[in-house]
């Protein structure tokens, strides 16, 4: 019943408050506020590698994963990190303009949903420190987290502490970005046994999942996959 009408009240939003596009700023004629023409030309993310994710001209795995393979089991991407997604993720990030998390979270939802038998055990934001965290008022991944959690009907959860600061990923190196995660993460419960997904909003080299799964993995997780809004070719 209650389902019933938060579609009724859906339907009626939308007749009295049509949706505005993100992009183009158009009436999107839709309840999503993102127009058709808008979405169909979003970089989507085409043939990439079957473990990282990473684009390449056909899907297979590639080079890095061939010879050295990720502490994490997968990673699912809906899209390039490319325009107009990385300004919605800089939007979303460092703006505070939610609703453009809401829109990737959604559209992530309609290019990687899970299946049943995939779903896993618990979904996990990457951690902020609790200074960027105080900085920012907000971090990020785990309100993608929440949502991707209520629109699955799983649980969100805190299950990794960043307990030492760093120093911003953006513009290092990969070697750089590894030495600085390095020892920067613990658990604070007990996840042995279980199936997780950890959320971030963009895998670029893949560092920051890499020391997560790797301490997932330590601390006796099964299954560590990661899940992003967009993955930088």
């Amino acid at each position: 019943m209650v389902n019933k009408f938060s579609a009724l009240l859906r339907q009626a939003n939308f007749a009295l408050l049509p949706g505005t596009c993100l992009l183009c700023r158009r009436a999107s004629h839709r309840t999503r506020d993102l127009c058709i023409e808008c979405e169909q030309a979003l970089p989507w993310l085409g043939n990439h590698c079957e473990l990282c994710a990473q684009p390449l001209p056909f899907s297979n795995r590639c080079g890095e994963c061939l010879k050295k393979p990720p502490a994490f089991d997968s990673c699912a991407s809906a899209f390039e990190y490319k325009f107009p997604i990385n300004q919605l993720v800089t939007g979303f990030k460092y703006n505070r303009k939610l609703e453009y998390g809401q829109l990737l979270a959604a559209l992530w939802l309609d290019y990687c949903r899970p299946s049943s038998q995939q779903l896993p055990d618990l979904i996990v934001p990457v951690p902020l420190h609790w200074r960027r965290a105080f900085t920012r008022s907000f971090n990020q991944a785990e309100l993608l987290s929440r949502q991707l959690a209520n629109e699955l009907g799983l649980d969100s959860c805190n299950v990794v502490c960043r307990h030492r600061a760093t120093a911003k990923q953006q513009g290092l190196s990969a070697a750089a970005r590894r030495k600085n995660l390095k020892h920067a993460f613990s658990i604070t419960q007990n996840i042995e046994g279980l199936h997780l997904a950890i959320v971030d909003d963009v895998v670029t080299t893949g560092s920051t999942a890499e020391q997560l799964a790797l301490q997932c993995k330590r601390e006796g997780a099964r299954r560590v996959d990661i899940w992003s809004m967009a993955r930088t070719p």
